[in-house]
């Protein structure tokens, strides 16, 4: 249960937190306790600061291209009509051996969310832990494998799920 309890707010803070841009306190004009986002059963959409709101969404894989192009790429992608942008975040990219996480260089997840926020695009984070996208394992780390003999993964098997919670904290720390 606290698992669940834990994943349902990160599941939360995922939405809400990167579904708006993320706004640096030196490029804000308006105090970020006016920002919402909230879904209107009654008027069936999504509201944005507000306003009736369609997010217009293309995938756009940060660690499958050079941090040097992220702005070209995601400036196409804008140009092309789209207002927010997907991408997963591979915990086997990140985290290749248990308990080395690494959030820099061409795996700088933060500089490209920030990159996104200055083109005022939203971001759809897709944090796994599976993600599939053509990732060997879907996106798995090999190291979890040796874990426990009898490790069941995508489910809630105490050891596979404690490592999901290790990567989240790390990932969303609180």
């Amino acid at each position: 249960k606290q698992w669940y309890q834990r994943r349902v707010r990160a599941t939360t803070v995922i939405f809400f937190f990167f579904l708006l841009p993320l706004v640096s306190s030196s490029s804000t004009s308006s105090s970020s306790s006016s920002r919402s986002f909230v879904v209107d059963q009654d008027a069936d959409c999504f509201r944005k600061d507000g306003e009736c709101f369609q997010y217009i969404s293309g995938s756009l894989h940060y660690y499958r291209i050079p941090p040097h192009y992220w702005k070209d790429r995601l400036q196409k992608l804008k140009a092309a009509g789209f207002n927010t942008v997907q991408t997963y975040v591979p915990w086997n990219y990140h985290e290749p051996v248990k308990g080395e996480v690494d959030f820099s260089g061409d795996k700088d997840l933060f500089s490209f969310l920030q990159l996104c926020a200055q083109l005022d695009l939203l971001v759809l984070l897709r944090p796994g832990p599976f993600i599939a996208a053509e990732f060997e394992f879907g996106g798995f780390p090999a190291w979890l494998t040796t874990q426990s003999k009898n490790i069941s993964f995508r489910t809630s098997e105490p050891v596979y799920l404690s490592n999901v919670l290790r990567w989240f904290n790390k990932l969303l720390p609180t």
